[in-house]
């Protein structure tokens, strides 16, 4: 593997392309003042003037008897789960990895490389377009996308312009994906592309900017919808929808905190009685749920106030501020015959056969939505319950072989002990309450659980038939969870033989009371002088004592037949109510 393949390097791993400061079209804002309900400052990081709502909210002309009319298009920048880069056989890089020790020759525009399609990123890319219901083209091609920047080194960037591998696709959403209605979004277009080297900065070079090209060439989708979404809410559960789509169709791991999954936003507002209309402007790089949300609800914002003092909106290009929660201008937004396309003379067209399609289409995995519809026909569970387990481990996905991993424990343990737990709602609820909550207090992922589906199972089907109670078998999870050296199923083997060799419940239960009296006289002479309450007290340290083996309800009724006077029955049922 190459390292550092420009040469020099001032910082070991880093190179120093270009001067900081940039063209300066990138500096000063230009935006006025438009009206006592924004605010104009300067950005803390030197991107220029921001416009900041202040407390005050907008206030529109009288003209204007009805609200904005967002529209908001999305641009999706999804990294393959491939092997390789997109036209070199260097690996993608790891989020921790030392910068520039992956790329290859090709990766750095060393003269007189060619590129190589990998296979398996054009298979993947024909795959999220089948998850997204799109047309794929029979015949697409790569386009050469001029501009210049530090971290292009070649000049161009490899994208599909004229012939992208698909459009047409759709995506509904729906109230049960928390949307207050129901629609479609169009998918327009979904392209192969490189993704760029990356800009860093280092307190030793304080006046250099510098590269990283580990990213340079990394296999990247570009999934362009249509101005479909009306509000930020409705633009953030879009994405978590098509994370969730590519997750399970193998595409990508789709972590937006490790940059395998970057939104752009395109957002602008009309207000239907002004005779001035919003242009569109693109918000770059929004990496989280929450910032999309942030950055679309400013931006709407920030454009009703100036269309309401009768400002022009330009199209231009902002960046996302997260710890202010505001977007800044970086430029004028380009034009496309600005990156002079072209066809890139290196690749030859591709031609996509429909028997390759047909072969595709039945190797495309269960898709969310028929893994939700599935689980509540097959197994009885709520929609909830259903939505709950696929999310189950995709916090963070390290391994694609993670994606599901919840619903493949359920299925796992429900065929596992179908003849002892009758209800596969009461399976589930085991493994989004109690399994969940002992493992995330253990500090343990989901795919590090120590407990065997058929295991769970064995256990939760002890206590659906009554051997085994609620609070022991918890015991046996946290146990087993926290020391895993001795199984569950062993653990629950010597609980269950305890059990049996113990006499019955009611006279381990009275034994049990009679220790405890005997042995805490303070608290018994409370009992015995109208404090009847501090039996919880006894009850909880006789479960302690039992190891949760003795039934608490029979605990209790020992200790008042033993400490409270006579009552009638009427009060003594009070009593043990």
């Amino acid at each position: 593997m190459l390292r550092n393949p420009l040469g020099r390097c001032p910082s070991q791993k880093l190179l120093a392309i270009a001067s900081r400061g940039g063209p300066s079209g990138r500096r000063g804002c230009g935006w006025p003042a438009v009206s006592a309900s924004i605010s104009e400052r300067q950005s803390p990081s030197g991107h220029g003037r921001f416009l900041a709502p202040c407390a005050q909210s907008i206030r529109f002309s009288s003209r204007f008897s009805s609200g904005p009319s967002p529209a908001i298009g999305l641009e999706l920048h999804v990294q393959l789960a491939s092997d390789s880069k997109l036209f070199s056989p260097a690996r993608p890089p790891a989020p921790d990895q030392d910068s520039n020790t992956s790329l290859a020759l090709f990766d750095a525009a060393t003269p007189g490389t060619q590129p190589l399609l990998s296979p398996d990123c054009l298979r993947l890319a024909l795959v999220a377009s089948l998850a997204l219901e799109c047309k794929i083209n029979p015949k697409t091609s790569f386009d050469r996308k001029h501009y210049f920047y530090p971290d292009l080194p070649a000049g161009y960037q490899i994208t599909q312009h004229y012939s992208p591998i698909a459009s047409g696709g759709k995506v509904q959403i729906t109230p049960d994906d928390g949307a207050d209605r129901t629609f479609e979004v169009q998918i327009t277009q979904l392209q192969l592309e490189q993704d760029t080297g990356k800009s860093l900065t280092d307190p030793l070079f304080p006046d250099q900017t510098l590269i990283d090209l580990n990213r340079s060439g990394v296999a990247l989708i570009e999934i362009v919808t249509g101005p479909d979404l009306r509000t930020a809410k409705e633009a953030s559960i879009f994405v978590r929808k098509i994370q969730s789509i590519l997750r399970f169709a193998g595409v990508t791991k789709g972590n937006m905190e490790q940059g395998s999954l970057r939104c752009d936003l395109n957002v602008s507002v009309s207000l239907p009685e002004s005779s001035i209309q919003g242009a569109r402007c693109e918000v770059k790089n929004v990496n989280g749920f929450g910032h999309i949300e942030h950055a679309i609800d400013y931006e709407i914002t920030r454009q009703t106030a100036l269309l309401a003092q009768g400002e022009k909106i330009g199209m231009e290009t902002r960046g996302f501020n997260v710890a202010q929660r505001k977007t800044f201008r970086l430029r004028d937004k380009e034009t496309q015959n600005d990156y002079r396309y072209m066809p890139d003379p290196d690749i030859p067209p591709i031609l996509i056969p429909p028997a390759i399609l047909d072969r595709l289409k039945s190797l495309v995995p269960e898709l969310p939505q028929a893994i939700s519809r599935r689980l509540q026909e097959s197994y009885g569970l709520s929609r909830m319950t259903a939505e709950v387990l696929m999310m189950v481990g995709s916090e963070r996905i390290d391994d694609l072989a993670d994606v599901g991993c919840g619903v493949r424990y359920f299925e796992r343990a429900m065929d596992g002990g179908r003849s002892q737990v009758a209800e596969g709602q009461t399976m589930a609820n085991w493994i989004t309450h109690e399994l969940l909550g002992l493992l995330s207090k253990a500090g343990l992922r989901f795919v590090e659980c120590p407990i065997h589906p058929e295991e769970f199972s064995e256990l939760v089907g002890s206590v659906s038939k009554g051997s085994l109670l609620r609070p022991m078998a918890r015991e046996i999870l946290s146990e087993t969870i926290t020391n895993p050296r001795l199984s569950l199923s062993e653990r629950l083997k010597e609980r269950l033989q305890d059990k049996k060799e113990a006499p019955n419940p009611e006279s381990a239960a009275q034994k049990l009371a009679q220790e405890i009296i005997a042995d805490m006289p303070k608290e018994v002479a409370l009992i015995r002088n109208g404090h009847p309450q501090i039996i919880a007290k006894l009850v909880g340290e006789g479960m302690r004592r039992s190891r949760k083996s003795v039934d608490p309800r029979l605990l209790r009724t020992a200790l008042e037949v033993f400490l409270l006077p006579v009552t009638t029955s009427d009060e003594s049922s009070a009593n043990n109510t």
